[in-house]
């Protein structure tokens, strides 16, 4: 009856071609007196990400998994960490039988999470082997699931500002609203130069490249300047200052006027994710 109530529970069975789906929109548990999942039914679990955990369907006496499916959808964001374990299904007297496909030290992929899958005798628990770079724990935490519009990839730009994810993540924007206001400030004169401004993200150092180009004419040659941890001097008498204090850290980048053709100077931030 799925009100986890054990002197009102009924028997259960889920016949083939049919689904048994815990819970409505947030994870939720079902009771019953006894399940059986029979070959061709599937077991429906939602996992919610951001309070790791899961659907359940609770027996109080006896399950039978004689084939059934298993599918998942995640909600939530952020990722389940290495290590956790989620019960999707408790059998008080008894489990037998395994899922479609999934034997016992299975890996079952959910979404944006791994697990593998353990029968114990009386329950099914996933354990998450789930393992993430700093950009993707970012991504996932921002709701770049792979669905429609929240392309995840490194080089996307889902929100169509003309930003990719991997440069929002340095700098602190957010990949999935174009109105996110300015991440970089520039200021500049015929006198002093081009002066850029804008945070860093500590956690991309190693983790991804960001480079400075600049160029007296859009169509000339650009030099690069790698804005590495500390900072310092570049072609040109340009210098990179990081203030590593600050969090994130804050980056100062100037082109002298020397470096200036008809009075005007041309810069560009590049990103690229380290293998």
């Amino acid at each position: 009856d799925g009100d986890g109530n054990q002197a009102n529970a009924l028997t259960l069975t889920v016949a083939s071609g049919a689904t048994l789906a815990p819970g409505e929109a947030e994870t939720g548990v079902f009771s019953a007196a006894s399940v059986t999942l029979s070959s061709g039914a599937t077991l429906h679990i939602k996992i919610d990400n951001s309070f790791d955990v899961s659907d359940m369907v609770q027996s109080f006496g006896v399950a039978s998994i004689a084939g059934a499916n298993l599918s998942f959808s995640e909600i939530g964001s952020g990722l389940v960490p290495a290590g956790v374990q989620l019960t999707i299904l408790d059998a008080s007297n008894g489990l037998t039988g395994t899922f479609n496909g999934l034997p016992q030290g299975a890996t079952v992929d959910t979404g944006i999470n791994t697990f593998t899958i353990g029968y114990t005798g009386t329950q099914v628990v996933l354990t998450s082997t789930t393992t993430a770079s700093p950009y993707q724990e970012w991504a996932a935490t921002k709701g770049l699931d792979g669905t429609p519009g929240k392309d995840p990839s490194f080089e996307a730009d889902p929100d169509g500002d003309g930003i990719e994810n991997g440069m929002e993540w340095i700098l602190g924007g957010d990949p999935l609203a174009s109105g996110d206001g300015p991440l970089i400030t520039v200021a500049g004169s015929a006198g002093t130069g081009l002066t850029l401004g804008f945070d860093r993200e500590e956690s991309s150092l190693g983790f991804a490249d960001l480079t400075l180009q600049w160029s007296a004419t859009l169509d000339g040659v650009w030099s690069d300047v790698m804005i590495t941890q500390a900072g310092g001097p570049g072609p040109g008498g340009m210098t990179v200052t990081v203030d590593e204090n600050a969090t994130p850290d804050r980056v100062t980048v100037t082109i002298p006027a020397s470096n200036a053709q008809a009075g005007k100077v041309f810069a560009r931030l590049l990103s690229t994710e380290t293998p």
